[in-house]
């Protein structure tokens, strides 16, 4: 019965729709839906696509009834198929819903509209709690800020991040546009008074950090107190290797919270090449001698301010706490080198 009678509506077609009640179709589709076991919500969508846009009153209207015996799934997923930004309204409203499978179809079926009026519950499916639901809303409002709404997407994430529960999320997005305008939103936002937002900022920047984010997020690491925003903005110092930032890393090392000194230790590494421990004492040498000049530390003889090295030893003596290490981030191995004169007696390099 099922098949016969969509096989009749899309044969059918819109002319006749014109002579017929929609709602009476509408119920009879449903109707002949709920009497197939075995026919799936896909199909139920069909016949309502089917139907053509003149169905697109009454399906919102369904909808807008809140009722619990109506077809949610497949009529919100046949407003998205239609095309019709006048279902947005109503696709908006079950954004509300408690079921999460609702509020999944509402933003799906948004998803499939793909228009500028549905950006608005866009934004607020992102701050949902339901994965399935704000994951979809993501990519939706990338997708819809790839066309002509690219400025007001990036306006409305900016503007709603201020008041989401979940910042991370809008800003996230944000950091995936190519527009530099979303850039830029992030970079203001870095300047925000609340540590949550400056947080939700840097999460954005990090998806695709660039070497530009080293300025305000050097800025901010400088003037916040908050702990947690030093230490994500460590973090990407390190990843843009920002050296600029080096000699308040090395500052860092002191700080009395591990997390942070952890953090600011790996962004040194990062930022430099070097292997060093942890060690106060050996950044500090390392700075005094070469960091503090902006000189390349590829070269160890430089690094030692020795032009022509003849007599190089480290760490040369039964007990030691040096803490260089190698290339495989482990400790160096104590060593000498010498290098005869013509005296035959060794010649010995100074630190300088």
């Amino acid at each position: 019965m099922w098949s016969c009678l969509l096989f009749f509506v899309a044969v059918s077609g819109a002319p006749a729709l014109g002579e017929r009640d929609v709602a009476s179709e509408i119920d009879a589709l449903v109707s002949a839906w709920r009497k197939t076991p075995d026919a799936s919500a896909e199909e139920l969508c069909q016949g309502l696509v089917a139907l053509g846009h003149k169905a697109v009153p009454t399906l919102c209207g369904l909808l807008d009834e809140h009722r619990d015996n109506v077809p949610v799934d497949p009529i919100a997923s046949a407003l998205g198929r239609l095309g019709r930004v006048s279902a947005v309204e109503s696709l908006a409203g079950l954004l509300d819903s408690a079921r999460t499978d609702h509020r999944v179809s509402a933003v799906s079926a948004l998803a499939a509209l793909n228009a500028p009026e549905c950006e608005s519950g866009l934004l607020t499916a992102l701050d949902d709690l339901e994965k399935s639901v704000h994951s979809r809303a993501a990519s939706a409002l990338a997708t819809l800020a790839e066309g002509t709404a690219a400025a007001n997407v990036v306006s409305g994430l900016g503007k709603w991040l201020l008041s989401a529960k979940h910042k991370d999320r809008y800003a996230i997005v944000l950091g995936g546009l190519a527009d530099p305008a979303a850039r830029e939103s992030l970079h203001e936002l870095l300047y925000w008074y609340d540590a949550r937002t400056k947080m939700a900022a840097l999460s954005g920047l990090w998806r695709e950090a660039r070497a530009e984010d080293g300025k305000p997020v050097h800025e901010l690491l400088t003037d916040s107190d908050s702990v947690a925003v030093k230490k994500k903005a460590v973090l990407l110092l390190g990843r843009i290797h920002y050296r600029k930032a080096a000699r308040d890393l090395i500052d860092l090392l002191r700080h009395p919270n591990s997390g942070l000194v952890a953090n600011a230790h790996w962004g040194l590494c990062q930022m430099t090449g070097l292997r060093l421990a942890p060690d106060i004492e050996m950044w500090e040498l390392w700075w005094n001698n070469v960091g503090k000049h902006g000189e390349d530390e590829a070269s160890s003889s430089r690094e030692l301010g020795v032009a022509a090295p003849r007599h190089v030893r480290y760490a040369w003596q039964p007990f030691t706490r040096a803490s260089r290490m190698n290339a495989e981030s482990l400790p160096a191995s104590t060593i000498t080198a010498e290098r005869e004169t013509r005296t035959g007696h060794p010649t010995r390099g100074r630190w300088k």
